[in-house]
């Protein structure tokens, strides 16, 4: 049993890492697409415009994720 704990502990720890270490690149593409977002709201006029606001946005956190992503490996 004690062994079990120590694998779940030794477990815990590397997911905590890599969690740690995403967030930042997680958190860049939030701002990124917030920004789009925000910019957004005020320009909507109809529903066409807010589905290629919510494609904007989608496509905004991707390519700041991707971005940041490949920053933070390099």
């Amino acid at each position: 049993m004690q062994r079990l704990n120590k694998v779940a502990l030794w477990l815990e720890d590397k997911l905590h890492a890599a969690l740690s270490a995403q967030m930042p690149v997680v958190h860049t593409a939030w701002q990124a697409a917030a920004g789009v977002l925000v910019a957004g709201l005020f320009t909507v006029k109809s529903t066409q415009d807010a589905k290629l606001l919510v494609a904007a946005v989608v496509a905004t956190f991707l390519a700041a994720l991707k971005a940041a992503y490949l920053k933070a490996r390099t």
